[in-house]
């Protein structure tokens, strides 16, 4: 039932739980386990007996079956919808990169920072959407770089031997 009710908030599952004339000793785990839903869970064992000496055993071994739970899902909803989480899954590749005028250097640092912002959820896994993030980079790399001066010519043979020639009066 918690798992259930743990996207409302705990007036509405005190609430639903009046409604639904749950008992008492469920109404109490269910509010005790809303009000947890948000704190981390310990990863000692001094830390451990602490939240259970505050919460009981019977509602940290419920929190915990809850999480599990909610971390099962998510890994069975990744799998099954096929979520972009590595290289091969992206929708451009190094040869795709390289093209839009990456260097050969950079080509591998810009596709892991594609594959980062697509696992964030900041651009979707599409070849417009990465291309388009690709050629914004370029061009604020391009923005922040001051222009190159003109290389000199290193004189030649004959050139250096010729002293420049002086203008006429």
């Amino acid at each position: 039932l918690a798992a259930l009710l743990c996207d409302l908030s705990r007036e509405q599952v005190q609430a639903c739980g009046l409604r639904l004339k749950f008992s008492k000793l469920t109404r109490g785990f269910i509010d005790g386990a809303i009000e947890r839903r948000g704190e981390p869970m310990p990863t000692t064992r001094e830390g451990m007996r602490r939240l259970m000496s505050e919460s009981g055993a019977e509602l940290l071994a419920g929190l915990v079956e809850l999480r599990a739970a909610h971390i099962r899902a998510l890994t069975h909803m990744i799998i099954q919808q096929n979520d972009c989480i590595s290289f091969e899954q992206l929708a451009l590749d190094s040869e795709d990169v390289f093209r839009l005028g990456v260097t050969r250097r950079g080509v591998g640092p810009c596709l892991k920072r594609l594959l980062d912002r697509v696992i964030d959820g900041e651009l979707p896994n599409t070849r417009e959407a990465l291309s388009e993030a690709v050629c914004a980079e370029l061009a604020a790399q391009a923005a922040q770089k001051p222009p190159k001066k003109p290389r000199r010519r290193r004189k030649t043979g004959a050139e250096a031997a010729d002293p420049p020639a002086q203008p006429e009066e």
